[in-house]
Protein backbone atom coordinates (compact mmCIF):
# COMPACT_ATOMS: atom_id res chain seq x y z
CA UNK A 1 0.00 0.00 0.00
CA UNK A 2 1.08 3.82 -0.43
CA UNK A 3 2.64 5.12 2.80
CA UNK A 4 0.88 7.62 2.96
CA UNK A 5 -2.49 6.22 2.47
CA UNK A 6 -1.36 4.26 4.97
CA UNK A 7 -0.51 7.00 6.95
CA UNK A 8 -4.13 8.12 6.67
CA UNK A 9 -5.44 5.02 7.87
CA UNK A 10 -3.14 5.35 10.85
CA UNK A 11 -4.14 8.63 11.35
CA UNK A 12 -8.29 7.19 11.40
CA UNK A 13 -7.52 4.27 13.95
CA UNK A 14 -7.31 1.93 11.26
CA UNK A 15 -3.75 1.12 11.79
CA UNK A 16 -1.65 1.18 14.80
CA UNK A 17 1.36 1.33 12.97
CA UNK A 18 3.29 1.17 9.24
CA UNK A 19 4.29 -2.75 7.66
CA UNK A 20 7.33 -1.22 7.31
CA UNK A 21 9.27 1.72 8.75
CA UNK A 22 9.04 4.95 6.51
CA UNK A 23 12.93 6.06 6.13
CA UNK A 24 14.18 9.02 6.19
CA UNK A 25 13.67 9.97 2.98
CA UNK A 26 10.44 8.63 2.75
CA UNK A 27 9.41 10.65 5.82
CA UNK A 28 10.07 13.47 3.84
CA UNK A 29 7.92 12.69 0.82
CA UNK A 30 5.07 12.13 3.84
CA UNK A 31 5.90 15.43 4.63
CA UNK A 32 5.66 17.18 0.81
CA UNK A 33 2.82 14.82 0.09
CA UNK A 34 0.76 15.31 3.17
CA UNK A 35 1.15 19.71 2.62
CA UNK A 36 0.06 18.70 -1.16
CA UNK A 37 -2.98 17.55 -0.04
CA UNK A 38 -3.68 19.99 2.71
CA UNK A 39 -3.83 17.04 5.37
CA UNK A 40 -0.71 17.78 7.59
CA UNK A 41 -2.67 18.46 10.28
CA UNK A 42 -4.91 15.48 10.07
CA UNK A 43 -2.11 13.05 9.50
CA UNK A 44 -0.01 14.18 12.63
CA UNK A 45 -2.46 12.88 14.85
CA UNK A 46 -1.25 9.80 13.27
CA UNK A 47 2.06 10.29 13.55
CA UNK A 48 1.69 10.75 17.11
CA UNK A 49 0.06 7.22 17.82
CA UNK A 50 3.21 5.42 16.36
CA UNK A 51 5.76 3.88 18.09
CA UNK A 52 9.16 5.97 18.93
CA UNK A 53 10.59 3.41 16.57
CA UNK A 54 8.26 4.30 13.36
CA UNK A 55 8.08 8.12 14.07
CA UNK A 56 10.04 10.60 11.48
CA UNK A 57 13.51 12.15 12.16
CA UNK A 58 13.44 14.65 15.13
CA UNK A 59 14.09 17.65 13.44
CA UNK A 60 11.47 16.86 10.99
CA UNK A 61 8.97 15.66 13.09
CA UNK A 62 9.73 19.31 15.29
CA UNK A 63 9.10 21.08 11.85
CA UNK A 64 5.75 19.08 11.36
CA UNK A 65 4.62 20.04 15.35
CA UNK A 66 5.27 23.85 14.69
CA UNK A 67 3.05 23.63 11.18
CA UNK A 68 0.30 21.97 13.38
CA UNK A 69 0.45 24.40 15.83
CA UNK A 70 0.12 27.27 13.67
CA UNK A 71 -2.84 25.33 12.28
CA UNK A 72 -4.89 24.64 15.56
CA UNK A 73 -4.72 28.46 16.67
CA UNK A 74 -6.00 29.39 12.79
CA UNK A 75 -8.74 27.05 13.57
CA UNK A 76 -9.72 28.58 16.81
CA UNK A 77 -9.20 31.87 15.37
CA UNK A 78 -11.89 30.91 12.01
CA UNK A 79 -14.34 29.19 15.16
CA UNK A 80 -15.03 32.65 16.11
CA UNK A 81 -15.11 34.55 12.83
CA UNK A 82 -17.41 31.92 11.73
CA UNK A 83 -19.82 33.20 15.02
CA UNK A 84 -19.84 36.85 14.22
CA UNK A 85 -19.86 36.43 10.83
CA UNK A 86 -23.14 34.71 11.08
CA UNK A 87 -24.36 36.79 13.59
CA UNK A 88 -23.93 40.08 11.62
CA UNK A 89 -25.67 38.40 8.54
CA UNK A 90 -28.87 36.84 11.06
CA UNK A 91 -28.96 41.03 12.54
CA UNK A 92 -29.11 41.92 8.82
CA UNK A 93 -32.28 39.39 7.70
CA UNK A 94 -30.67 36.76 6.42
CA UNK A 95 -30.56 33.22 7.32
CA UNK A 96 -27.27 31.85 7.29
CA UNK A 97 -25.38 28.37 7.14
CA UNK A 98 -21.70 27.63 7.33
CA UNK A 99 -21.13 24.84 4.74
CA UNK A 100 -17.72 22.68 4.69
CA UNK A 101 -15.10 24.64 6.73
CA UNK A 102 -15.83 24.36 10.29
CA UNK A 103 -18.82 22.22 9.97
CA UNK A 104 -17.02 19.80 8.64
CA UNK A 105 -14.13 19.79 11.59
CA UNK A 106 -16.37 19.40 14.24
CA UNK A 107 -16.66 15.81 12.89
CA UNK A 108 -12.97 14.93 13.10
CA UNK A 109 -11.31 12.89 16.08
CA UNK A 110 -9.42 16.51 16.80
CA UNK A 111 -11.27 19.45 14.89
CA UNK A 112 -8.29 21.53 15.30
CA UNK A 113 -6.25 19.56 12.87
CA UNK A 114 -8.10 20.00 9.57
CA UNK A 115 -6.93 22.28 7.05
CA UNK A 116 -8.73 25.53 7.24
CA UNK A 117 -9.24 28.09 4.80
CA UNK A 118 -12.36 30.39 4.12
CA UNK A 119 -15.80 30.76 5.34
CA UNK A 120 -18.32 29.94 2.93
CA UNK A 121 -21.89 31.17 4.09
CA UNK A 122 -25.01 30.11 2.58
CA UNK A 123 -27.68 32.97 2.92
CA UNK A 124 -31.14 32.82 2.11
CA UNK A 125 -33.85 36.00 2.74
CA UNK A 126 -35.93 35.08 5.65
CA UNK A 127 -38.60 36.30 3.94
CA UNK A 128 -37.61 33.74 0.77
CA UNK A 129 -36.76 31.03 3.61
CA UNK A 130 -40.54 31.23 4.96
CA UNK A 131 -42.04 30.47 1.92
CA UNK A 132 -43.11 27.06 0.84
CA UNK A 133 -41.58 27.79 -3.06
CA UNK A 134 -38.60 29.80 -2.40
CA UNK A 135 -37.70 31.83 -5.39
CA UNK A 136 -33.47 31.64 -4.41
CA UNK A 137 -32.61 33.70 -7.20
CA UNK A 138 -35.04 36.97 -5.68
CA UNK A 139 -33.13 35.96 -2.63
CA UNK A 140 -29.62 35.76 -4.55
CA UNK A 141 -30.85 39.69 -6.07
CA UNK A 142 -31.23 40.87 -2.39
CA UNK A 143 -27.97 39.27 -1.29
CA UNK A 144 -25.90 40.65 -4.05
CA UNK A 145 -27.50 44.12 -3.80
CA UNK A 146 -26.38 43.96 0.03
CA UNK A 147 -22.48 42.61 -0.56
CA UNK A 148 -22.13 45.28 -3.88
CA UNK A 149 -23.36 48.59 -1.94
CA UNK A 150 -20.49 47.70 0.25
CA UNK A 151 -18.07 46.45 -2.45
CA UNK A 152 -19.18 46.89 -5.75
CA UNK A 153 -15.93 45.73 -7.13
CA UNK A 154 -16.25 42.24 -6.47
CA UNK A 155 -17.08 39.41 -9.21
CA UNK A 156 -20.25 37.92 -9.01
CA UNK A 157 -19.72 34.18 -9.38
CA UNK A 158 -22.71 31.62 -10.29
CA UNK A 159 -23.18 30.45 -6.88
CA UNK A 160 -21.13 32.85 -4.77
CA UNK A 161 -19.65 36.33 -4.40
CA UNK A 162 -16.84 37.38 -2.36
CA UNK A 163 -17.35 39.82 0.86
CA UNK A 164 -14.17 40.91 1.91
CA UNK A 165 -15.21 42.29 4.97
CA UNK A 166 -12.41 41.15 7.35
CA UNK A 167 -8.70 41.47 6.58
CA UNK A 168 -7.69 37.98 8.30
CA UNK A 169 -10.29 35.47 6.88
CA UNK A 170 -11.84 35.51 3.42
CA UNK A 171 -15.40 35.05 2.72
CA UNK A 172 -17.64 33.81 0.38
CA UNK A 173 -21.43 34.30 0.32
CA UNK A 174 -23.24 31.57 -1.16
CA UNK A 175 -27.23 32.41 -2.50
CA UNK A 176 -27.21 28.24 -3.69
CA UNK A 177 -24.70 26.20 -2.50
CA UNK A 178 -23.13 25.10 -5.50
CA UNK A 179 -23.71 23.77 -8.94
CA UNK A 180 -23.17 21.14 -11.58
CA UNK A 181 -22.43 21.89 -15.96
CA UNK A 182 -25.90 19.56 -16.44
CA UNK A 183 -28.46 21.83 -16.50
CA UNK A 184 -31.21 18.94 -16.32
CA UNK A 185 -29.03 18.11 -13.24
CA UNK A 186 -28.66 21.41 -12.07
CA UNK A 187 -32.30 22.10 -11.62
CA UNK A 188 -32.86 19.18 -9.72
CA UNK A 189 -29.46 19.74 -7.24
CA UNK A 190 -31.52 23.45 -6.73
CA UNK A 191 -34.47 21.38 -6.34
CA UNK A 192 -32.79 19.38 -3.39
CA UNK A 193 -31.36 22.03 -1.95
CA UNK A 194 -34.15 24.27 -1.47
CA UNK A 195 -36.57 21.13 -0.53
CA UNK A 196 -34.26 20.47 2.61
CA UNK A 197 -33.03 24.16 3.47
CA UNK A 198 -34.42 23.57 6.81
CA UNK A 199 -32.23 20.81 7.45
CA UNK A 200 -29.33 23.61 6.64
CA UNK A 201 -31.02 26.89 8.69
CA UNK A 202 -32.01 24.61 11.83
CA UNK A 203 -28.97 22.19 12.60
CA UNK A 204 -26.77 23.86 15.41
CA UNK A 205 -23.69 22.38 16.43
CA UNK A 206 -21.49 23.04 18.97
CA UNK A 207 -17.97 24.36 18.44
CA UNK A 208 -14.70 23.36 20.74
CA UNK A 209 -13.97 24.61 24.18
CA UNK A 210 -17.50 26.33 24.24
CA UNK A 211 -16.76 28.86 21.68
CA UNK A 212 -20.24 28.81 20.59
CA UNK A 213 -22.68 27.43 18.25
CA UNK A 214 -23.14 27.61 14.36
CA UNK A 215 -25.61 26.55 11.97
CA UNK A 216 -24.60 23.94 9.30
CA UNK A 217 -25.96 21.54 6.84
CA UNK A 218 -27.00 18.03 8.09
CA UNK A 219 -25.27 14.61 6.94
CA UNK A 220 -28.12 14.07 4.53
CA UNK A 221 -27.76 17.30 2.94
CA UNK A 222 -24.43 17.13 2.63
CA UNK A 223 -23.98 13.84 1.02
CA UNK A 224 -25.45 15.51 -2.36
CA UNK A 225 -23.74 18.89 -1.47
CA UNK A 226 -20.11 18.51 -0.64
CA UNK A 227 -19.91 15.39 -3.42
CA UNK A 228 -21.57 18.10 -6.00
CA UNK A 229 -18.69 19.89 -4.40
CA UNK A 230 -15.81 17.82 -5.42
CA UNK A 231 -17.10 16.82 -8.55
CA UNK A 232 -17.29 20.17 -9.67
CA UNK A 233 -14.13 21.01 -8.56
CA UNK A 234 -12.38 17.72 -10.11
CA UNK A 235 -14.00 18.80 -13.35
CA UNK A 236 -12.90 22.47 -13.06
CA UNK A 237 -9.28 21.92 -11.96
CA UNK A 238 -8.29 18.75 -9.09
CA UNK A 239 -9.16 17.84 -6.18
CA UNK A 240 -7.30 16.75 -3.38
CA UNK A 241 -7.85 13.64 -0.67
CA UNK A 242 -8.96 16.57 2.53
CA UNK A 243 -12.29 16.57 0.53
CA UNK A 244 -12.68 12.76 0.51
CA UNK A 245 -11.78 12.74 4.36
CA UNK A 246 -14.43 15.49 4.91
CA UNK A 247 -16.61 13.18 2.81
CA UNK A 248 -15.48 9.56 4.71
CA UNK A 249 -16.60 11.82 8.18
CA UNK A 250 -19.75 12.62 6.29
CA UNK A 251 -20.81 9.20 5.68
CA UNK A 252 -19.82 8.23 8.63
CA UNK A 253 -22.42 10.66 10.49
CA UNK A 254 -25.37 9.62 7.59
CA UNK A 255 -28.47 7.80 8.67
CA UNK A 256 -28.14 4.18 7.05
CA UNK A 257 -31.94 4.41 6.16
CA UNK A 258 -30.76 7.59 3.90
CA UNK A 259 -28.91 5.86 1.60
CA UNK A 260 -31.86 4.46 -0.95
CA UNK A 261 -32.92 8.21 -0.89
CA UNK A 262 -29.63 9.54 -1.57
CA UNK A 263 -29.01 7.29 -4.09
CA UNK A 264 -32.11 8.33 -5.91
CA UNK A 265 -30.88 12.28 -5.59
CA UNK A 266 -27.62 11.38 -7.01
CA UNK A 267 -29.12 9.74 -10.20
CA UNK A 268 -31.26 13.00 -10.60
CA UNK A 269 -28.52 15.39 -10.44
CA UNK A 270 -26.22 12.61 -12.51
CA UNK A 271 -23.30 12.08 -10.60
CA UNK A 272 -24.37 8.45 -9.23
CA UNK A 273 -21.12 7.20 -11.43
CA UNK A 274 -18.98 9.48 -9.83
CA UNK A 275 -20.18 8.93 -6.38
CA UNK A 276 -19.49 4.91 -7.53
CA UNK A 277 -15.46 6.43 -8.28
CA UNK A 278 -15.80 8.02 -4.52
CA UNK A 279 -16.62 5.04 -3.11
CA UNK A 280 -14.26 2.80 -4.47
CA UNK A 281 -11.81 5.38 -2.95
CA UNK A 282 -12.82 5.62 0.28
CA UNK A 283 -12.78 1.85 0.45
CA UNK A 284 -9.83 1.36 -0.74
CA UNK A 285 -7.23 4.51 0.68
CA UNK A 286 -9.78 5.67 3.79
CA UNK A 287 -10.46 2.06 4.81
CA UNK A 288 -14.57 2.86 5.23
CA UNK A 289 -16.58 -0.22 5.67
CA UNK A 290 -19.22 -1.78 3.33
CA UNK A 291 -22.12 -0.45 5.50
CA UNK A 292 -21.43 2.95 5.42
CA UNK A 293 -21.03 3.19 1.56
CA UNK A 294 -23.83 5.15 -0.72
CA UNK A 295 -23.16 3.25 -4.16
CA UNK A 296 -21.83 0.10 -5.62
CA UNK A 297 -17.85 1.43 -5.40
CA UNK A 298 -16.77 1.04 -9.52
CA UNK A 299 -12.69 0.01 -9.56
CA UNK A 300 -11.89 1.63 -13.15
CA UNK A 301 -13.12 4.82 -12.53
CA UNK A 302 -11.76 4.76 -8.89
CA UNK A 303 -8.08 4.24 -9.47
CA UNK A 304 -8.39 6.86 -12.34
CA UNK A 305 -9.98 9.49 -9.24
CA UNK A 306 -7.14 8.33 -7.60
CA UNK A 307 -4.45 8.83 -9.77
CA UNK A 308 -5.79 12.45 -10.80
CA UNK A 309 -5.76 13.38 -7.19
CA UNK A 310 -1.99 11.91 -6.32
CA UNK A 311 -0.84 13.73 -9.46
CA UNK A 312 -2.57 17.21 -8.81
CA UNK A 313 -3.32 17.33 -5.45
CA UNK A 314 -5.06 19.99 -3.53
CA UNK A 315 -7.55 21.59 -5.88
CA UNK A 316 -4.77 20.29 -9.19
CA UNK A 317 -2.41 22.98 -8.01
CA UNK A 318 0.71 21.05 -8.51
CA UNK A 319 -0.45 19.09 -11.92
CA UNK A 320 1.68 19.31 -14.84
CA UNK A 321 -0.13 16.81 -16.08
CA UNK A 322 -2.60 18.67 -18.70
CA UNK A 323 -1.54 22.33 -17.39
CA UNK A 324 0.85 24.49 -19.14
CA UNK A 325 2.68 27.43 -17.39
CA UNK A 326 1.91 31.02 -17.52
CA UNK A 327 -0.50 30.05 -19.94
CA UNK A 328 -3.25 32.44 -21.51
CA UNK A 329 -7.18 32.66 -20.94
CA UNK A 330 -7.60 30.88 -24.16
CA UNK A 331 -4.39 28.01 -23.64
CA UNK A 332 -6.04 27.72 -20.01
CA UNK A 333 -9.56 26.64 -21.66
CA UNK A 334 -8.06 24.56 -24.19
CA UNK A 335 -6.19 22.75 -21.63
CA UNK A 336 -8.99 22.10 -19.54
CA UNK A 337 -11.36 21.22 -22.82
CA UNK A 338 -8.59 18.10 -23.56
CA UNK A 339 -8.16 16.98 -19.90
CA UNK A 340 -11.74 16.75 -19.01
CA UNK A 341 -12.13 14.21 -22.68
CA UNK A 342 -10.21 11.99 -20.53
CA UNK A 343 -13.49 11.45 -18.35
CA UNK A 344 -15.95 12.09 -21.24
CA UNK A 345 -16.92 7.92 -21.17
CA UNK A 346 -17.11 8.01 -17.77
CA UNK A 347 -19.20 11.18 -17.26
CA UNK A 348 -20.86 12.25 -20.37
CA UNK A 349 -23.32 13.99 -18.33
CA UNK A 350 -21.32 16.64 -17.28
CA UNK A 351 -18.39 16.74 -19.68
CA UNK A 352 -20.29 17.26 -22.58
CA UNK A 353 -22.21 20.42 -21.30
CA UNK A 354 -19.00 22.10 -19.25
CA UNK A 355 -17.53 24.19 -22.03
CA UNK A 356 -21.35 25.35 -23.14
CA UNK A 357 -22.02 25.76 -19.14
CA UNK A 358 -18.66 27.57 -18.78
CA UNK A 359 -19.66 30.64 -21.68
CA UNK A 360 -23.49 30.74 -20.09
CA UNK A 361 -22.71 31.20 -16.75
CA UNK A 362 -19.45 33.78 -17.25
CA UNK A 363 -22.48 36.22 -19.70
CA UNK A 364 -25.24 34.92 -16.76
CA UNK A 365 -22.87 36.56 -14.01
CA UNK A 366 -21.99 39.81 -15.93
CA UNK A 367 -25.70 40.68 -16.68
CA UNK A 368 -26.56 39.72 -13.23
CA UNK A 369 -23.87 41.68 -11.61
CA UNK A 370 -25.49 44.99 -14.52
CA UNK A 371 -28.45 44.31 -12.98
CA UNK A 372 -27.36 44.61 -9.27
CA UNK A 373 -25.70 47.98 -9.63
CA UNK A 374 -27.95 49.62 -11.75
CA UNK A 375 -30.76 48.77 -8.92
CA UNK A 376 -28.25 50.31 -6.61
CA UNK A 377 -27.53 53.08 -8.81
CA UNK A 378 -31.47 54.09 -8.68
CA UNK A 379 -31.88 53.58 -5.10
CA UNK A 380 -29.41 56.15 -4.53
Amino acid sequence: MNKFFELIQISMGLKDQFHASPSAEEWQDLFAESQRQTLSGFVFTGIEKLPLSQRPPKQLMLQWYMLVAKLEDMNRHLNTRCIQVSKRFSEDGFMCCILKGQGNAVMYPNPYRRQCGDIDIWLLTQEEYSKSTTDWKKSRDKILDYVLKLFPNESVRYHHVEFPALKDVAIEVHYIPIYVQNPFGQKNLVNFFLKHKEEAFSNYVNLPENTGKICVPTPRFNAIYQLSHIFIHFIIEGIGLRHFVDYYYVLKNLQQSDHNYIQKELRKINLYGFSQATMYLLKEVLGLEEEYLISSPDEKKGKVLISEILEGGNFGKYGTKYWHEDSGLLMKNWDKLKRNMHFLTSYPGEIIFEPFSRVVRTLYCKRVKKRALKRLTKST
